[in-house]
């Protein structure tokens, strides 16, 4: 199971690395939207979210993070109130 947290998490890093790139090489100062915080659909579960790591990166990174779902907003405010 380590091989699969550590292949996670560089997917993580690498839908950052993607964003910058896409921005032209830094997003600070940009406002990215992410739709979707939830670990799985329809849910408010936000255990180890993908989304909301992302997210955090982010924003670590200078971005503005808006984040939105649905049925995980409560949830997602109280890990992340800062996005």
């Amino acid at each position: 199971m380590p091989m699969l947290t550590t292949i996670n998490n560089r997917r993580r890093q690498r839908t950052v690395d993607l964003a910058t790139e896409e921005l032209g090489g830094s997003v600070s100062g940009r406002t990215i939207g992410i739709l979707g915080a939830a670990f799985k659909p329809e849910s408010d579960d936000v255990r180890d979210s993908p989304a909301l790591n992302v997210a955090g990166l982010l924003q670590l990174n200078g971005a503005a993070v808006n984040v939105y779902d649905p049925k995980a907003m409560e949830n997602s405010r109280r890990v992340f109130p800062t996005l």
